[in-house]
């Protein structure tokens, strides 16, 4: 995938690129290529690196006009409301830097969609930042609204048909990774 359609300030030089991707998203291979996974939210699309057969949804049309002249299959759509998928469409799903951004009525209507759309027995990871990489999205431009814990994703999941199944923190262990602003819990589910 080209970067040139990018705006600036998402453009990295191949070499940061390359660390992201082999350091920072250790996680995101925990889905098997040959089931259908959808990325929630998907931005400019870093998960297609690791996996360019995932699917891709997200609120932002310039994001998804630029999958879409990548090839990537990526739909436009509202990550908190209706999803353009059928019943048990996806294996699997999952959020990347996500569910901080929405209120908590909004992550209730985004776990009761995905369980929808993820077939039962398929897994729900959702990856969401540490306190202090929360605390750094504080900006406006950012736009992070609440944190979110291990906790909440636990009882949000029991609410909408998921079962809690684990969770770790990456790159580094929680506790040393407390003092790194890129930390990420990741938490899985299974649908029920």
């Amino acid at each position: 995938m080209s970067v040139d359609n990018k705006p600036a300030t998402l453009r990295n030089s191949s070499l940061k690129e390359r660390f992201k991707v082999i350091f920072l998203s250790g996680h995101l291979r925990h889905f098997p290529r040959d089931e259908r996974t959808l990325d929630i939210g998907c931005g400019w699309g870093f998960s297609l690196k690791i996996n360019p057969g995932f699917y891709c949804v997200d609120a932002d049309r310039a994001c998804i006009e630029y999958l879409q002249s990548c090839g990537a299959n990526a739909h436009l759509a509202d990550v908190s409301a209706q999803l353009p998928f059928a019943d048990s469409f996806f294996d699997n799903a999952f959020t990347h830097d996500v569910l901080e951004h929405l209120e908590e009525e909004e992550m209730l209507q985004l776990f009761e969609e995905a369980r929808r759309v993820i077939r039962t027995g398929g897994h729900f990871m959702n990856i969401v930042p540490n306190k202090k990489g929360y605390d750094a999205g504080l900006d406006p431009a950012v736009g992070h609204k609440r944190f979110v814990t291990e906790r909440e994703v636990m009882a949000t999941a029991a609410k909408t048909g998921f079962a809690f199944e684990q969770s770790w923190t990456t790159p580094l262990p929680r506790w040393l990774g407390e003092q790194f602003t890129h930390n990420k819990l990741v938490t899985v589910c299974r649908a029920v």
